[in-house]
């Protein structure tokens, strides 16, 4: 049994700030140089246990939505006609605004895990909240889009997301080569869903492609109810920055109403 790991987070929908005791795994809901183009096949296992989850909530996670590769099946090579209007490098120029942060998401559109079901609201849960963190503080923004896309239906989802932990893949992502130059940010807010209890794949893609050497990042997730799940562990063996424990967390489900709560963290990383 892996040891007991305490530490802190805020927790929107089930704790507001607070200390949790947790183990190595999860039921259940990010980042310059880097090399373009696909994403190795190489790399580690998997993380260890979760560094900061409120809720061991459904086995299923809902995912915030952008497009990434599927380990399991080899998709179309296009990416969705609403993740190319999203801007494929960082947004312009609020770094020193926010302190020198720059915020790097993924976020998967299509269905999401709800108590009565799974909805499609028309944009990632992730997108959502980091809207509301940009809004917060002016940083500079990047999304990171992938060479093929998830399928919309969530229960096909959850099946590509589990085989990609199982394969241990690396999910290409198209845009690498437009991540900015992060000599001017000290900070990485690092956002995703939460896939059976972990980031998406594509989120150690990231990590092993860029150099965070000497940045300090910063996880922020959606979920179906666990929390970080295994994000800071995960970026501790992935990425070569120091990882701060000091993440935000709201179930997707909720996103909507997480402004004010992301806003007051956010605001505090500043």
């Amino acid at each position: 049994m892996a040891p007991i790991d305490r530490r802190t987070f805020v927790q929107v929908g089930a704790v507001a700030v607070g200390t949790i005791a947790l183990g190595s795994s999860l039921a259940g809901c990010a980042s310059g140089s880097g090399s373009a183009g696909s994403a190795g096949t190489s790399a580690s296992s998997g993380a260890a246990g979760s560094a900061s989850a409120a809720v061991s909530g459904s086995a299923a996670e809902s995912a915030s939505g952008g497009v990434a590769g599927s380990a399991s099946t080899s998709a179309s090579a296009a990416t969705s006609a609403s993740n190319a209007a999203d801007s494929s490098s960082a947004s312009t120029g609020a770094a020193s605004t926010a302190g020198g942060i720059l915020m790097v998401y993924f976020s998967r559109e299509g269905e999401n895990y709800t108590a009565s079901g799974p909805v499609d609201k028309g944009r990632g849960n992730t997108a959502v909240l980091a809207g509301f963190i940009q809004d917060a503080i002016g940083c500079d923004t990047f999304r990171i889009q992938s060479a093929e896309r998830y399928p919309t239906s969530y229960e096909e989802m959850l099946t590509i997301g589990q085989a990609e932990q199982d394969q241990n893949a690396r999910p290409a992502i198209t845009n690498i080569a437009s991540l900015p130059d992060l000599a001017p940010y000290n900070t990485i807010l690092l956002g995703s869903g939460i896939w059976w209890g972990m980031p998406p794949m594509i989120m150690r893609t990231f990590c092993e492609t860029v150099d965070l050497t000497g940045k300090t990042i910063i996880p922020f997730t959606t979920s179906g109810g666990s929390g970080l799940g295994t994000a800071v562990s995960d970026y501790e063996t992935y990425s070569k920055g120091s990882v701060s424990s000091n993440g935000f967390t709201t179930p997707g489900e909720i996103v909507d109403d997480a402004r004010t709560a992301a806003t007051t963290w956010a605001q505090s990383l500043v």
